[in-house]
């Protein structure tokens, strides 16, 4: 899970197609809609004039009360829940939202008495507006329906976290935590070393990163935490995993802002993992049903699921690339990562690892090409060095990170003499002056952690010039050593961050962490397995007092 993108999951035709069925049968329900006044049973379906706006139906949506705009601020989420109950020229009213800071009755109701709640209304109206539907908001003031408490818990809230941001930014002192020890990763200042993996999520739908992404990046954020986004498409032949997020295009790259700008709101740096999936992939995924393009013909052994999220089929065969279309996937991720800078990340990482596209020519037990990208270690690193070059010219390598994975087999991705090409590559990315290296541990193993004797520590010696980010099967303990005896920088965390959204203050007080639930790692919920992991208990260290 630690990989980026590991793992199964949404309709086995392909996304452009997908979404021109969407659009029928929107259109249908909507003809379908204003069409029922012929039905005299159907008075509900008669069109109605209200004012100046023309109503295609009379089923109105009621102001429902759902205590879910975090501390009276609407969140990206609602702009999914109104926009999925809105139809074109349907009316839909607004949960009940509070006029001033006296309103408030209920936990976490929306406000729009404030410039911030004002803007953070506007999605969420355009969200609606974009379905064609009349949206208003209802008004209110709780009166005397309310507590003196309320304004107790609001404080309660502050010293919660000004005690947490507190406990983090304060452990250097404890020397069994290096972890918690603050870092400088070239011009950011990071105030703990526990770093959120690359974790594929598969809620992005049709390659649209979507609103309730913003809540999921921002629960897990932390004043001068780092966090890398789930593996991002650079093109419409990335795809080979269901409702992967891209940013090729104009939308995506404003779909990405506000999730963005969530994350930096809590102080946290953001970087964007590029990807290409290669030869892992299915031509269901592919534009006009074609072959995944690769290094090789060579297909990799095994099934994957299929856009609908649910069938398996074996991997398609795919086609090798000639060289003179290499240029034009360097071409793509030059341009997705300066969409990347654009839409207000603060860098990227290059994923060259777990046999995507970028390891289909590195490794050569994948590559078999007899051109100047195939044979020797240097032809084979050829391909990454002269996108590292073109995304470093267009953005800075001074934001540019890599993923590597030396000793991975995942989707048949082998070498001969991993230690010997991989010191080579390191050796070879020197001269770029990236601002970090990322690679996984030999341990990880698909989705399992297995015992070897391979190691890491020859790559990281080859690694002089900057900082180097360990990956992979890492608890507190082990993390805390592998930062105290030099063998990495900072550590990457993935499962446990999915079901974790506090795990640096977990880590940081020894506190029990959730267990996660692998099924819904890949699912399309919105929420369950994404956004509705608790966070540890304000009163947690008096609980624990009580039960000793």
């Amino acid at each position: 899970m630690g990989k980026g993108a590991v793992g199964p999951i949404c309709d086995q035709k392909e996304p452009e197609e997908l979404k021109v069925n969407e659009l029928k049968k929107h259109h249908r329900q909507c003809l379908e809609l204003q069409n029922c006044a012929a039905h005299q049973d159907q008075p509900l379906f008669q069109p109605y004039q209200l004012g100046s706006f023309h109503l295609s139906h009379r089923v109105v949506m009621a102001p429902m009360t759902r205590c879910r705009s975090n501390n009276t601020t609407p969140q990206p989420h609602a702009a999914l829940y109104y926009s999925q109950r809105a139809t074109a020229g349907g009316l839909i009213i607004s949960e009940a939202t509070g006029i001033s800071v006296t309103h408030q009755g209920f936990p976490h109701a929306p406000g729009i008495w404030t410039q911030e709640q004002t803007e953070a209304w506007k999605p969420i109206v355009k969200a609606a507006h974009d379905k064609g539907a009349i949206f208003l908001c209802q008004l209110w003031h709780s009166g005397r329906v309310s507590h003196n408490g309320n304004k107790e818990l609001k404080v309660n809230e502050l010293k919660k976290h000004h005690r947490q941001c507190h406990e983090l930014e304060n452990c250097a002192a404890h020397q069994d935590q290096p972890l918690f020890q603050p870092y400088q990763l070239g011009s950011f200042h990071l105030s703990h070393r526990v770093v959120m993996a690359p974790l594929t999520r598969c809620r992005s739908y049709n390659t649209i990163p979507q609103p309730h992404a913003a809540l999921y990046y921002s629960q897990r954020a932390t004043a001068g935490g780092l966090i890398i986004t789930e593996a991002t498409g650079i093109s419409v032949t990335h795809q080979g995993f269901p409702h992967t997020p891209g940013i090729w295009t104009q939308e995506q790259t404003e779909a990405w802002k506000p999730i963005v700008k969530a994350v930096h709101d809590k102080g946290a740096i953001f970087f964007c993992q590029l990807w290409h999936c290669g030869r892992v992939s299915h031509n269901a995924y592919q534009p006009n049903g074609a072959a995944p393009i690769s290094s090789t013909t060579k297909r990799v052994h095994g099934k994957l699921v299929l856009p609908n999220g649910i069938d398996m089929a074996e991997y398609s065969t795919p086609r090798a690339i000639e060289t003179k279309e290499i240029a034009g996937i360097v071409e793509d991720f030059r341009v997705s990562a300066r969409n990347c800078i654009e839409a207000g990340f603060d860098g990227v990482e290059l994923h060259g690892a777990h046999g995507y596209l970028i390891d289909q020519f590195t490794k050569d037990g994948i590559n078999d090409r007899t051109d100047e990208y195939g044979g020797s270690v240097e032809n084979r690193s050829r391909f990454l060095l002269e996108i590292v070059a073109a995304v470093a010219k267009e953005i800075g390598a001074h934001r540019l990170g890599v993923r590597l994975s030396p000793f991975s087999h995942y989707a048949d991705a082998s070498d001969s003499d991993p230690v010997s090409h991989f010191t080579y590559l390191i050796q070879a990315l020197q001269p770029f002056n990236l601002l970090y290296v990322h690679c996984v541990e030999p341990r990880v193993k698909g989705n399992t952690d297995i015992e070897t004797n391979e190691s890491l520590e020859p790559i990281r010696k080859a690694w002089k010039h900057s900082t180097f980010i360990a990956a992979g099967g890492y608890s507190r303990d082990d993390a805390n050593e592998a930062i105290k005896t030099g063998r990495a920088d900072l550590i990457v965390f993935g499962r446990f961050f999915v079901s974790n959204p506090d795990l640096p203050l977990r880590f940081k007080l020894h506190a029990p962490l959730n267990h996660y639930d692998r099924s819904t790692f890949y699912t399309q919920d919105p929420v369950i397995g994404y956004t509705d992991y608790p966070f540890l208990s304000e009163d947690w260290e008096e609980e624990k007092e009580d039960k000793n």
